[in-house]
């Protein structure tokens, strides 16, 4: 898995496809192009887009100019686009949509949680609305949410592929195991609870994270086991070290707590100036190695608060969303 520093650098290379041709790229149109391994989308390419508004807007920029220069493409955003507007209805507002020949990429926002959950219940049930696979991720942004996404209108396109595994420089699990200890690839209880087809499962994520009172008692219960295994308190002494070294005087890491494979935990700071600082540091840290990541960051009085649920496991390289 690269880290954050060189995946941001393969993102902004890939969308501009320096040479590509229109030859190249088909079957799809340059953009789409660089999402698609194989038989799926390649969730080393795509995870970076929602870790990053930026890159995001960058990439449906590049994506709307690969529309236009295709009918197909210009058909298959207007059939989605319609289907996706009758879904949120008043509940929200469709801010993007733009397709390729196979893939699609937007955002929506909403007012509230339940005006979020109510139009994805609704576009999850549309018969004209059907999406092969999903990636995103789900940000409060002021007094609106915001759910960003990219998915497969191609059902040749029907899958998530993970980056093969590389040396990361953690310590193999077996090494740190007690007798007795669970099998490479098992979980303990409360983070296999997040973790569906391999991924981290973005829409029980924002569950928990929208919601002080769940989130608290999942961090009690992922704390619990913890302590249960000398393998999960080594990764949460290394991810807390990495966090607080980031965060320094701009905030206060109020919680941290790991199992096997997934972190969850919490940091508080003054300003969303100080939350973006020390989130940059974080982002550029070799050391954090954080393979996907559902956060939510919102305003709680006079302060900014982010929780966040984060892979440590390069087998958990990509978040899905249920919806």
């Amino acid at each position: 898995m690269l880290n954050w520093p060189v995946r941001c650098a393969v993102v902004a290379v890939v969308l501009q496809c320096v040479g590509c041709t229109d030859a190249e790229a088909a079957p799809y149109l340059v953009t789409e192009s660089a999402f698609i391994e194989r038989d799926g989308i390649s969730s080393q390419i795509a995870d970076p887009l929602f870790e990053s508004s930026a890159l995001f807007s960058q990439a449906l920029a590049k994506m709307r100019e690969d529309e236009k220069k295709s009918i197909e493409a210009q058909d298959l955003t207007r059939h989605y686009r319609s289907a996706l507007e009758r879904a949120v209805g008043t509940q929200g507002v469709v801010e993007d949509l733009t397709c390729g020949l196979s893939l699609c990429m937007g955002a929506v926002s909403a007012g509230s949680h339940a005006d979020h959950d109510a139009w994805a219940e609704r576009l999850y049930e549309h018969p004209d609305a059907v999406r092969h696979v999903i990636l995103g991720t789900i940000e409060r942004d002021g007094d609106r949410l915001e759910s960003r996404f990219l998915f497969s209108a191609d059902p040749a396109i029907k899958a998530i592929i993970l980056p093969p595994k590389r040396d990361t420089g953690r310590p193999a699990r077996a090494e740190t195991q007690p007798v007795g200890a669970l099998a490479s690839g098992s979980y303990l209880p409360t983070e296999s609870a997040f973790i569906e087809q391999d991924s981290l499962s973005g829409g029980r994520s924002d569950e928990v994270l929208k919601d002080p009172a769940l989130f608290s008692k999942a961090l009690m219960k992922m704390r619990g086991d913890e302590i249960t295994r000398l393998d999960a308190q080594n990764l949460a002494l290394h991810h807390r070290s990495v966090l607080e070294r980031a965060v320094g005087s701009e905030g206060l890491v109020e919680d941290l707590t790991c199992g096997l494979s997934l972190c969850m935990g919490l940091v508080t700071s003054a300003s969303r100036a100080d939350h973006d600082a020390w989130s940059a540091r974080l982002a550029k840290d070799p050391a954090a190695r954080r393979y996907g990541a559902v956060h939510r960051i919102e305003p709680v009085g006079d302060q900014f608060q982010n929780r966040f649920v984060f892979s440590a496991d390069p087998a958990i390289a990509s978040v899905i969303m249920d919806r």
